[in-house]
């Protein structure tokens, strides 16, 4: 698995983090060298939350942008 996730990669967040539980799911939409900006959005897009998070304390779970797969 790779260490570090690409923009718009989902991530899972193994541990709780802001106001979110441990299993939250979001979205990598920036970059920064030690960490990634996640967006917490609810089923309808909704932004809940934005957390900067280091790239260890993420795990990748999907390594293929959406925007690939549905272009595939």
């Amino acid at each position: 698995m790779k260490a570090k996730p690409d923009l718009l990669d989902v991530v899972e967040l193994p541990e709780p983090r802001g106001g979110q539980p441990a299993g939250a799911t979001g979205t990598v939409v920036e970059l920064f060298p030690t960490s990634a900006l996640v967006e917490i959005a609810d089923e309808h897009g909704t932004t809940l939350e934005l957390l900067t998070v280091p790239y260890e304390a993420l795990r990748i779970r999907e390594s293929e942008p959406a925007h690939r797969r549905a272009a595939g």
